[in-house]
């Protein structure tokens, strides 16, 4: 299933089914922008679809109160590594808002069709690349060189406890203590034992306040029950 996204410029979004007779025309960068997306539950599982937190980071990029601060973060030297992309909604955005230096858009081997097809239906830039990363492999660290992410995203990957620890020991191994880590999750996935574990490996955590959002952003993102954390590594050992 093919879904039009279509981002207002004033940080809130709307998804429809994509006409092919209509058609899509994106529009100027920070005014308004609409984005493809093929959606493949069936094909991929749970990763096929957009999934609020998702969702919710998207409408702050393209939000006019975020833009400066998110033009300097996405800045021309940056490297950003997108984890458990899905349908690499965020990455594809990013990179038609800021061009970062490069950006890799990252899932499972099983997801790169659609990553790389979402891809093409955007016209993504040379600066973003798909590639497969398992968290879990053995040698999941050789896909990337450690401290080589001066962004991490991770939306809405904390949902089974079996991925916490190799979550975290990914974020640790791409990230420098310089490095900006967004993460999205939704309380329902969460339990308290992950909160446990990210501060037990070095890493401190932020909510981003819902009063402190614009109010479009949360949206159709499951509200209070959907958040964006902002995390810092706090030493230099895994």
């Amino acid at each position: 299933m093919r879904i039009l996204v279509t981002f207002d410029g004033q940080g809130g979004s709307s998804v429809a089914p994509y006409d092919a007779d209509k058609g899509s025309s994106a529009l100027a960068p920070h005014r308004e922008l609409e984005l493809m997306f093929d959606v493949d539950l069936a094909g991929v599982g749970i990763g096929g679809d957009l999934w609020p937190a998702a969702t919710m980071f998207s409408n702050l990029l393209s939000a006019p109160c975020y833009r400066d601060f998110f033009s300097a973060m996405f800045g021309p030297s940056t490297t950003a590594v997108e984890l458990g992309s899905g349908t690499g909604m965020c990455g594809c955005l990013i990179d038609k808002l800021y061009q970062p230096k490069q950006i890799f858009i990252t899932d499972q081997e099983s997801h790169m069709d659609l990553i790389c097809q979402n891809m093409l239906l955007n016209n993504s830039g040379r600066s973003v690349e798909a590639r497969a990363l398992d968290w879990t492999a053995k040698d999941y660290s050789s896909s990337f060189a450690a401290a080589s992410a001066d962004v991490v995203l991770a939306m809405e990957c904390v949902y089974n406890p079996t991925l916490y620890k190799p979550l975290i020991r990914t974020i640790l191994h791409l990230s420098h203590l310089d490095s900006v880590i967004f993460l999205g999750i939704t309380r329902q996935f969460a339990s308290p034992s992950f909160f446990k574990l990210l501060t037990e490996s070095g890493l401190s955590y932020t909510l981003l306040p819902h009063e402190a959002l614009p109010p479009s952003a949360c949206v159709n993102t499951g509200g209070a029950e959907c958040g964006l954390f902002l995390l810092r590594r706090l030493s230099v050992s895994n």
